[in-house]
């Protein structure tokens, strides 16, 4: 009974494993064409990902390289912008200089032909509007009193002399008096410094024919007790406001002057006696200037 028991169970097994081996023969097939295509679509997908991602690393490296060439262009423009702006520039301050020293030299040969020329060697920051160093004295015959202009107007007088530099009350201070008029109307007034490099027409009557913008001119009349020192028909300044004074009597006209002495570099020194002579006043003109010379002197 064992001995059958035996035999059945082995022919089971041998028939089990017989179909097992049939369908491992009759699947063998397409299990490795599955597996063949699946490993050959994974190869070329692989190869793909390689290749696009290579194709990126190129594009991304050339477009790097072409920005890092842009930004070597860019600048390498900048600096030469920068050099062209500097030459511009130097230029531009040259020629300026240029145009100055020729302005110079037409004011010394034309109007003042005995004058002397001198250069601004400094000046205080805090009391620019009231005196600057020119780099000529003594040695020049540079005296005290001497009167300083520039081709766009009045600048001061020389107040004190050494041998190789003399220093100069601007008419922006406050010390500075001189008779003045205004071109178009010849109405008269004494010019004083205020302190802030512009400068007051003071003494000039209520209902004078005055306006802003009118151009301010020395005269030959000078306040007493002040000799007269700059030259006659000489710019100073222009009329930037006008403003009554409480006693309604005269007028607070405040004047913007030509010439800026914060910046001013060139200056020409006038020797004494060399001005052209002064014009014959107008009686209207005379007569205005007896109350205003009163008014002075108090």
């Amino acid at each position: 009974m064992s001995y059958l028991n035996k035999r059945k169970r082995f022919l089971k097994l041998l028939l089990n494993t017989l179909i097992f081996a049939g369908v491992l023969f009759f699947f063998s097939g397409p299990i490795t064409e599955i597996i063949s295509n699946i490993l050959k679509f994974t190869t070329a997908t692989s190869q793909g990902i390689v290749e696009n991602t290579s194709v990126n690393t190129q594009k991304v490296l050339s477009s790097y390289q072409l920005i890092e060439n842009q930004n070597r262009e860019i600048k390498y423009l900048k600096s030469r912008l920068r050099k062209a702006e500097y030459k511009l520039n130097s230029m531009k301050v040259l020629a300026n200089k240029v145009a100055q020293l020729d302005q110079l030299l037409q004011l010394q040969t034309n109007r003042f032909p005995k004058s002397v020329s001198s250069k601004v060697i400094a000046r205080s920051p805090s009391s620019w509007h009231k005196q600057l160093i020119i780099d000529k004295g003594s040695n020049s015959d540079f005296r005290p009193g001497m009167v300083v202009v520039t081709p766009k107007g009045i600048l001061g007088q020389i107040q004190e002399v050494k041998p190789n530099y003399s220093i100069v009350q601007l008419i922006s201070s406050s010390q500075v008096k001189f008779g003045a008029s205004i071109e178009r109307t010849d109405v008269l007034g004494i010019i004083q410094g205020d302190k802030s490099g512009y400068a007051l027409l003071q003494f000039v009557p209520i209902g004078s024919d005055v306006k802003k913008g009118d151009v301010v001119y020395t005269t030959q009349i000078n306040p007493v007790g002040v000799d007269k020192l700059y030259p006659f028909s000489y710019p100073v300044g222009k009329v930037v406001s006008l403003t009554r004074l409480r006693n309604n009597s005269e007028m607070f006209i405040k004047v913007k002057l030509f010439e800026d002495a914060s910046t001013t570099s060139e200056v020409i020194v006038l020797i004494p006696g060399e001005d052209n002579p002064p014009k014959k006043l107008s009686n209207t003109k005379a007569n205005n200037f007896k109350g205003m010379k009163k008014m002075s002197s108090l």
